[in-house]
């Protein structure tokens, strides 16, 4: 049976991919079914349906890209981001911020067959992107 729980947070965070960050994929499908399998995997071991549902477009949005996205490998100068990877590697500092168990940078590196080194790296180049910042303020929960 299908997982339909996020199936809007999905389209939602694809629009926002093609459209903020320039995602050029070759199979939109293949996409979705990827975004989806990385957010079951959150939910599954870090966020509860809420946390997802309400609050990771928010998250997602504090990002200023000065980079692209695409479907290939990324490239170490991270003016092109793999889309797979980024969403791994936020996720995975925003479990580190809101949760109180977290998997390492190396379980991660494990399970997603990521080297450790592109995740430290992709790890500080969204945090120096964001300022360091990952609180949500009046302007981006909606009230301004």
């Amino acid at each position: 049976m299908e997982d339909t729980r996020f199936h809007n947070l999905v389209v939602d965070i694809i629009s926002l991919f093609i459209y903020k960050y320039k995602l050029k994929v070759l199979n939109i499908i293949d996409a979705r079914n990827i975004i989806l399998k990385i957010i079951i995997d959150f939910n599954r071991n870090c966020f509860c349906d809420e946390f997802l549902q309400e609050y990771l477009l928010i998250y997602l949005e504090k990002i200023n890209p000065n980079f692209n996205f695409c479907d290939k490998e990324g490239f170490d100068d991270f003016k092109i981001i793999n889309y797979r990877e980024f969403l791994i590697v936020y996720l995975l500092i925003l479990a580190k911020y809101v949760e109180d168990n977290f998997f390492l940078n190396k379980d991660i590196s494990d399970f997603y067959n990521i080297s450790i080194t592109r995740i430290n790296k992709l790890e500080i180049f969204i945090l120096k992107n964001i300022n360091w910042d990952l609180s949500i303020n009046k302007k981006y929960n909606g009230i301004y």
